[in-house]
């Protein structure tokens, strides 16, 4: 997906983690093509340490949750 630079998923977890280009990209478009490419339905989170919160770090777009 264009403004998608990576995206890390463990179904065993049911979790997941996307860095994103938020002037490329929103967390809601990254959310609905995650349930239109794989039925799962996704969440904006962010419980990433302080230090690495913030505009300047990758963006955490979406944790998915089994369909």
């Amino acid at each position: 997906m264009d403004g998608v630079l990576d995206a890390r998923f463990s179904y065993e977890e049911g979790s997941g983690w996307v860095a994103y280009d938020p002037a490329r990209v929103t967390p809601d478009e990254v959310i609905d093509e995650l349930g239109r490419m794989t039925g799962f339905v996704g969440r904006v989170r962010d419980d990433r340490p302080a230090a690495e919160a913030g505009p300047a770090g990758p963006e955490d777009a979406a944790a998915p949750h089994g369909p």
